[in-house]
């Protein structure tokens, strides 16, 4: 391949690779700008591609996120047309979402076909280099689940995979993070698409503050050759017009971690009793990558086992409830990266955890995601007790720092770690810029550690108050009530 096209129409944008143009002005319409780039050109820039990542690591920054609308109905049918078959019969298609139960199928439609096949994956030989695909796969994964805006290609009859587009949205001045590869050859293609479609800003030549792009397209090889490709790119126009260009469109800013700070860092010292009662030293740190599985599996032992209203339902027995748990601290841990854990000196041993994230004014929850009702019933209580007292409002902030999770293993327990933990909050807070910390305790005993701390209650409600508020909110617990504590940072 010796040309790169950049090509772009209202709300769409993405980089294609290929020597034949005819084919690629036949995918879009008529009188689309297209930005060509000499491959041979792009290798020379690399050096000016590590000068702009060393200058982007410095910074500290606010990305916004993309929520699909939820009046958009999910998974939709975008396109319906007529094709020929394998046979050479014509066919009915229709191009819809990826439906939930179909993620590792278009993952996996993607290895097998569009690793083999890509330009640059075939120049980089990545079918045959395991962490390559790894890498590749896990953005896929991450895209199609996290966005719910890649396409799929079916054929009337048939649930085949016909053909993929996998879809995100571009936002301006996003911050990418290249560390999270492990892949050197994945890392060189995204760093050269990165200059390549630095030659041409389509948010300011457009006006756009967002638009739909993709991280790859693929149609199964039985059914090329019968603009099924045509087909998946054109339907991108019904859906980003729905998504993107929506009345009822409703973004959150989400927090990035300035990338200036150290991960992971250490951000409270401090000497407590041992088991044996001995003082020993322990520190508080960002958990390290290599650590999330088992940060994730502490709180799968430890918080379900002895949390207030994980007890009063039981979760322990429910895989459904266990499993939609350690989906969220799972997320929470890898995306945001502010969860806390504290460590004994000399031992790798997990003695309590706190797992963190931003909560942002207006943010908008997908209740969906979750399949058990039971955590369904404890976020909605959640979300009704945090309603009652408005953060924001009260102390004028845009956004704080909240928790999913205090867990010390019961070892560790009454040795003054939980307070530790929330203390070291503070540190952490100030250096993300943040202003205030806030969450709900449900138990007596968490309720304390908040106080010792240095946290204020905000509100307070009886459990059975609660329950007179909706039966969805009816928990048997022996701690009489709930509340929300806060602390300005």
């Amino acid at each position: 391949v010796n040309l790169l096209l950049v090509i772009a129409c209202h709300f769409c944008c993405n980089v294609f690779l290929s020597d034949n143009v005819v084919i690629l002005n036949k995918i879009c319409s008529a009188n689309i700008p297209i930005i060509e780039i000499n491959i041979a050109k792009v290798h020379q820039h690399f050096r000016f591609l590590n000068d702009v990542l060393t200058l982007q690591s410095k910074m500290t920054k606010f990305d916004t996120k993309f929520i699909r609308p939820h009046n958009i109905p999910y998974p939709n049918i975008w396109l319906a047309f007529e094709a020929p078959d394998v046979n050479g019969d014509m066919a009915k298609y229709r191009i819809q979402d990826i439906p939930k139960d179909r993620f590792d199928d278009a993952v996996q439609h993607m290895e097998t076909h569009y690793i083999a096949d890509e330009t640059l994956c075939r120049a980089r030989n990545l079918a045959n280099d395991k962490k390559s695909v790894n890498d590749l796969k896990s953005i896929w994964k991450e895209l199609i689940r996290d966005e719910k805006l890649s396409l799929v290609c079916f054929k009337e009859g048939s649930e085949e995979i016909v053909g993929i587009n996998v879809l995100f949205i571009e936002e301006k001045n996003a911050v990418v993070h290249w560390d999270e590869y492990e892949s050197e050859h994945v890392k060189d293609m995204e760093l050269a698409s990165f200059y390549m479609m630095d030659q041409f800003d389509a948010f300011e030549h457009y006006q756009v503050e967002r638009y739909l792009s993709c991280f790859g397209l693929s149609v199964a090889p039985a059914y090329r050759q019968r603009g099924i490709a045509v087909k998946l790119l054109e339907a991108r126009v019904s859906s980003s017009r729905s998504c993107i260009n929506n009345d009822n469109l409703k973004r959150m800013t989400a927090f990035v971690r300035p990338q200036n700070i150290p991960y992971p860092n250490i951000w409270l010292t401090f000497e407590a009793p041992d088991v044996n009662g001995d003082l020993v030293k322990y520190r508080i740190q960002d958990i390290p990558k290599d650590r999330f599985v088992d940060a994730v599996q502490h709180m799968k032992t430890h918080y379900i086992a002895d949390e207030t209203l994980c007890r009063a339902r039981n979760v322990t027995f429910d895989k459904k409830s266990v499993n939609d748990l350690k989906y969220i601290w799972k997320e929470l841990i890898r995306d945001e990266k502010l969860s806390l854990v504290c460590f004994k000196e000399g031992s790798d041993e997990i003695v309590g955890m706190n797992v963190l994230f931003i909560e942002e004014k207006n943010a908008v929850v997908d209740w969906d995601e979750y399949e058990s009702e039971h955590v369904k019933d404890m976020e909605l209580a959640s979300f009704y007790m945090m309603d009652q007292f408005d953060a924001f409002e009260h102390y004028q902030v845009e956004r704080y720092l909240s928790a999913f999770g205090l867990s010390v293993a019961p070892a560790y327990r009454r040795l003054g770690i939980a307070v530790k933990l929330l203390e070291a909050r503070k540190h952490l807070g100030k250096a993300c810029g943040l202003t205030l910390t806030s969450n709900l305790f449900h138990s007596s005993v968490s309720q304390k550690v908040a106080e010792k701390a240095g946290f204020e209650k905000n509100f307070e409600i009886s459990f059975e108050e609660l329950a007179k508020k909706d039966a969805r909110y009816t928990f048997n617990v022996d701690d009489p009530t709930c509340a929300i504590y806060s602390m300005r940072i």
